[in-house]
């Protein structure tokens, strides 16, 4: 999620719900399999290919909205809220 001075709000959500309920069941049916089966490994194959389309447009998202930040404003500031420090970091970028 990104917010900007002027009120603007990027947010998206990066898994369907079919999505997310085909790897909810999955999930289940891998609990039920032998390790090492040829079932398991179909499983995990289909558990990777969905996870790597949510991850692709993660990727997607993220270079969108850098191109839009930098496109409108001249100066992009980044704050890291998750610091260990309890205060924000900052890191400028041109």
């Amino acid at each position: 999620m990104a917010a900007v001075t002027d009120g603007e709000f990027f947010d998206q959500s990066f898994i369907t719900a079919g999505e997310t309920v085909r790897y909810r069941r999955l999930q289940q049916q891998l609990a039920r399999t032998n390790k090492g089966s040829a079932n398991r490994r179909r499983l995990l194959a289909a558990m990777s290919k969905i996870m790597g389309r949510v991850s692709d447009r993660r990727g997607d998202f993220c270079a969108q909205t850098a191109a839009t930040l930098t496109a409108k404003n001249a100066l992009v500031v980044l704050e890291d809220w998750r610091s260990s420090t309890g205060r924000p970091t900052t890191s400028t970028c041109w």
